[in-house]
């Protein structure tokens, strides 16, 4: 069994800010391979299988600061090992606007949400797919002309509209919780099938040969 771990916040306004880029490529990854999301309390997450990979498609409801909670009751539930069998998928303010990096058994660099991850697991010794979310003062001008012709587009209008509490995030976190700019969506459709194809290629070729292939891009 695989987990695959996209990180975010439930909630509306939550939705398409930065910092929420782990459940937007894992919805993405679900409506590829068109398996449904269900809310399973007992791990505070909601869980698409894929049964005939033996993956299980994971976004945390507890809030970014308490997602090892739910990480770590699925990895004790199934027996797993997280240096084996867990990939997290993240953002990243350090690196460029929607680059990729995989990379394993790294600190959190400050990121809370895998903080909480390696506090509940005890080890950092796991995959992570790290999407960089450096804001560009350029990304109004850059954003992609359309065109029909080309391969199609990623509608954002696929991700559910998940409902929750209000939370309170300290002055730091902020850059990470405002909306998409209107360019940046337009930028993040385009980039939602390259994330979901680099997922499948890590699946399939493990973490060397999927660092040699996307992290130099």
């Amino acid at each position: 069994m695989k987990l695959i771990v996209g990180l975010g916040n439930p909630g509306k306004k939550y939705l398409l800010t930065p910092h929420n880029i782990g459940w937007i490529v894992v919805d993405a990854l679900a409506h590829q391979w068109e398996v449904s999301w269900h809310t399973k309390k007992k791990f505070s997450s909601e869980i698409a299988q894929v049964e005939k990979e033996k993956i299980l498609i994971i976004k945390p409801l507890t809030y970014m600061n308490l997602s090892g909670q739910a990480v770590k009751s699925l990895i004790n539930f199934y027996h797993l090992n997280p240096s084996s069998d867990l990939l997290v998928i993240h953002d990243d303010i350090d690196l460029p606007f929607l680059s990729l990096r995989f990379q394993k058994n790294r600190g959190p660099a400050g990121h809370n949400g895998l903080k909480s991850i390696n506090k509940e697991l005890g080890t950092q010794d796991y995959t992570r797919l790290r999407i960089g979310m450096k804001k560009k003062e350029e990304a109004e001008s850059s954003a992609p002309e359309k065109n029909n012709k080309e391969k199609e587009r990623w509608s954002l209008s696929h991700l559910p509209m998940n409902i929750g509490l209000p939370v309170n995030y300290t002055s730091s976190e902020m850059q990470v919780l405002k909306t998409f700019t209107k360019a940046e969506q337009d930028l993040l459709s385009d980039f939602l099938n390259p994330a979901t194809e680099a997922i499948q290629y890590f699946l399939s070729n493990g973490l060397e040969k999927s660092a040699n292939r996307y992290n130099s891009t």
